[in-house]
């Protein structure tokens, strides 16, 4: 049990702190978007919330059937950018990304599936950070992704929902406003 705890702290200590610190030299926009049916993509929605606390960043939770309207709202959006997907909502942000053709800062993916659906990084995307419980990721061997393999006994389904991978796409977002 107290190893239990101590790999649970080495863990959470590692994760860069929820706060975005300091004043933000540039602001960004994220769209978040479910997975299919919206069902286990609950954890999008603390997502959604943390990223609204933060300075500088503004955040908005979306269906994956919204893909279009998004990369709508994100094309004529001045400023940065960013998506993150959870499941077949992050194919369709991989989608919104690529259909947008301007920057796109950054896109988190949360165990995107069906990976057939969407295996490159657009050239317009920044940066990819893409975890995976599958050990499987997009653009596997683009220089643009970083891919975090996660435990499998998190499950696709709660994979959102998990504090520790919460608090990794919330610093990558805050990493952007410096």
């Amino acid at each position: 049990m107290k190893r239990l705890f101590a790999a649970a702290f080495l863990w959470l200590a590692a994760v860069p702190a929820l706060a975005c610190e300091g004043e933000p030299a540039q602001p960004v926009r994220v769209w978040v978007m479910r997975g299919l049916a919206e069902g286990g993509s609950w954890g999008m929605d603390e997502i959604v919330r943390q990223l609204n606390r933060q300075k500088g960043v503004t955040a908005s939770i979306h269906s994956n059937l919204e893909w279009r309207s998004v990369a709508e709202a994100a094309r004529r959006h001045n400023g940065r950018i960013a998506f993150i997907g959870h499941s077949l909502g992050g194919v369709r942000a991989v989608w919104a990304a690529g259909e947008i053709k301007r920057d796109v800062a950054l896109i988190v993916l949360f165990d995107i599936v069906p990976l057939s659906m969407a295996s490159e990084v657009p050239a317009n995307v920044g940066r990819v950070v893409d975890i995976s419980t599958s050990g499987r990721w997009i653009g596997r061997e683009s220089k643009k992704t970083e891919a975090k393999r996660v435990s499998s006994t998190v499950g696709h389904t709660r994979v959102d929902d998990h504090e520790p991978y919460q608090a990794l796409a919330v610093a990558e977002v805050c990493a952007l406003t410096k």
